[in-house]
Formats: structure tokens, C-alpha cells, sequence
């Protein structure tokens, strides 16, 4: 394919190698198909010190910088303005090539904004990521508008979002990596399980804002043969089956996950983030073999053959019973975990190549 001979990615973030998202998922998935790519973090003031696992771990082939600004409030002061626009540019925008086509991909332009017509003038093509619901709003529109494609996970925002900026929108996979840099920590993971009784029903991240803890404590008293897990900043045990877990590395994740019975998600939905949300958790778990039992999402249509379903307390609680009955060689545990593989950086590089392919034909017609 010539053209990723002439193609040069830059991916602008609002997180980082240590708290990955899409845009890092689709930075990794530059690398595997082999652009030439980079990367910066979410910016932070010249007067942090960053940490060095916020640029660790990025994908081989990837040329991760760090990115400094002056506070934001500095920007009101014209002169203080003017450096920051100065600071950003000299970061960011890479030195000119007749031969290279420069594709920017980001996140929004929180903390950037004061470049963004710098950004529209130095790249041939600029791609955001709606990875979450989102209102389109100020905020939205100031990313959207400058953008030539727009990069759309949740199905349920591409009609809003074509509404306002019709033709713009792809529709994504959600994606999940490929790539684990470290090795697993088995030894810690196996110390955690041994303090926690089978079977184990995992909600493998915070409860905070996405579930509604009231009904999770329910659900767990109704069935006290099984620990109910999930994970904050140490471990903890509450009453006589729910258990807290301290966040562990991704590898570290999905092995203690393997080690669970049931993956259970059940998001709060009266949240309009969490109703059109396509949860990384579930591929997690799903890469495992384990059944899962979730609310209906707006976004998981696809997934219905591979999870339990549910609604209501009553229906959440029924589906975990049947699914904790899974016997352990069931055929759907293998197809969940191919269903699961669609979704890795791997194997989304050709996607990518017919974007970048496109991008690239659209300007080189324009011209």
C-alpha cells in the first residue's frame, strides 16, 4: 500500500499510555499497520513534574512526547497567549514534508484550543474521536467543526452528530489492545484470590457514578454464596461477600478476571453515559470466556448472543443465578472469546488503511 509511505500520524490526547483510551488503542493500531506515528499526552502545566508511566508502554514503533503548557488562565493575558501559542505549535507541529500526508488524530481540544486554526492550516487532515456520549454543545462543536472525519464508538451518537456535521461520521469498533507490554504479576493476583471465596462475580472497575450501589448490595445479600468484587484504591471487605479490590495493571486485570465466574455490569441508565456507553469491561471479560450479565445498553446489540440481559433488580438477579450454572466447557465460553478478538488493535489495522487511504485520495483529488 503506497500510501503509508506518505502518510505521517499524530495523535493528540486527553489521557495517556497509563490511563489508555481509544485514541491510544488507535495510536497502537497505527503502529501495528506501520505508520510512522506520534504521540502526546494530555497536556500539563510546566510546573508539574509528569509521571514516567504516563509515557511508558506506548507501542513499538510510536515517538511518545511529553506536552507542557502554561496554566490556562495565562491565555486571558495577551502576551502570556501569545507564548502559549508559541509553546504549543513548537511541540506539536512537526517540521513540514512535500512528501508526507499529515493526519491529526485527538481526543477535544481542552487545554489546545487557543491553536486550533494552527491545526487546520498545518495538517491535510484532521480525524476527532467521539469515544462517550456527549451533548453537542460548545465544547463538542469546537472539536467537531474543525475536523474532516469524525471517529464515533457509540452507534446511538452518529445521528445526532450527522445532523449537525453531515458526512462526517465513521462508525468504530470499540477497541482493545493487542500489545501487553508487562507481564502479569501472578503472584500478587493469586495472593488477592486467595481472600476471596468462589465463586466471584466481578465488576472490574469503580462503582462510582456507574452503578447503582443501593440495588449492587441487594443483589449481593440475595445471593451470599458468591463475593461480588469490584475495585478502588485498596482492598477492603464489606459485610460477608462484598469485596473491593485495589486497581491492577491491565495483564494483571484480565488474569484476575479469568480467575472469576461471572462478569457482572449493571450499569445505572437513568445516566445517559452509562446507557450509551460500549463498556471496555465487557470485551475484558468476554476475552476470558466468563458469561457476563448487563443491563441493556443502547450500543451492545451485537453482543446479545454472547451475555445475560437484564433490566430490572429481579431479571439482574435471575441472570446471575443462570449464569453461575454455566458449565465449565461450555462451547459460547471459546465463542465469546473470538467475538472478543474482533475487537483487537490487530485486527482493526485494515479499517484503519481504508480511512487513511481515503483521507489521503480525498486531498490528493481536491488538489
Amino acid at each position: 500500500m503506497k500510501f503509508k509511505k506518505y502518510a505521517r500520524l499524530t495523535f493528540l490526547s486527553n489521557f495517556s499510555w497509563s490511563n489508555q483510551n481509544v485514541l491510544e488503542l488507535l495510536c497502537e493500531t497505527a503502529c501495528l499497520g506501520g505508520y510512522q506515528s506520534y504521540y502526546f499526552p494530555k497536556p500539563i502545566s510546566v510546573f508539574r513534574k509528569r509521571s514516567v508511566l504516563e509515557l511508558e508502554d506506548s507501542p513499538k514503533g510510536c515517538i511518545s512526547s511529553d506536552l507542557k503548557v502554561l496554566p490556562l488562565i495565562f491565555n486571558k493575558i495577551p502576551l502570556l497567549k501569545h507564548a502559549q501559542i508559541k509553546i504549543l505549535c513548537k511541540y506539536i507541529l512537526q517540521p513540514r514534508s512535500q512528501k508526507k500526508q499529515d493526519i491529526l488524530f485527538y481526543n477535544n481540544l481542552d487545554g489546545i484550543d487557543v491553536i486550533a486554526k494552527k491545526l487546520r492550516s498545518h495538517f491535510k487532515k484532521l480525524v476527532f474521536i467521539c469515544a462517550d456520549y456527549s451533548e453537542i454543545d460548545d465544547r463538542f462543536n469546537a472539536s467537531a467543526k474543525i475536523a474532516d472525519k469524525i471517529i464515533v464508538i457509540p452507534k446511538s451518537m452518529i445521528e445526532p452528530i450527522e445532523k449537525v456535521f453531515p458526512c462526517k461520521s465513521i462508525l468504530w469498533p470499540q477497541p482493545t489492545s493487542s500489545q501487553m507490554m508487562q507481564k502479569t504479576n501472578r503472584d500478587r493476583v493469586k495472593q488477592l484470590l486467595s481472600k476471596i471465596p468462589k465463586p466471584r462475580i466481578i465488576y472490574a472497575g469503580s462503582l462510582t457514578g456507574r452503578v447503582d450501589q443501593s440495588m449492587y448490595e441487594r443483589i449481593a445479600e440475595n445471593i451470599l454464596t458468591a463475593s461480588f468484587i469490584s475495585v478502588g484504591d485498596d482492598f477492603s471487605q464489606k459485610n460477608k461477600n462484598i469485596f473491593q479490590i485495589p486497581w491492577l495493571k491491565k495483564n494483571d486485570m484480565l488474569f484476575f478476571i479469568s480467575q472469576c465466574q461471572v462478569g457482572f455490569l449493571p450499569y445505572d441508565l437513568s445516566k445517559l453515559h452509562n446507557l450509551h456507553c460500549v463498556p471496555l469491561k465487557l470485551l475484558d471479560c468476554l476475552s476470558t470466556g466468563i458469561p457476563v450479565v448487563i443491563t441493556k445498553l443502547k450500543n451492545i446489540d451485537d453482543f446479545h448472543p454472547f451475555v445475560f440481559l437484564a433490566e430490572t433488580e429481579i431479571e439482574l438477579l435471575r441472570a446471575l443465578e443462570t449464569a453461575l450454572s454455566e458449565k465449565k466447557d461450555a462451547e459460547i465460553k471459546i465463542n465469546r472469546k473470538k467475538r472478543a478478538k474482533m475487537h483487537l488493535t490487530v485486527n482493526l489495522v485494515q479499517k484503519l488503511d481504508h480511512l487513511i487511504e481515503e483521507l489521503i485520495n480525498k486531498d490528493n483529488l481536491n488538489n
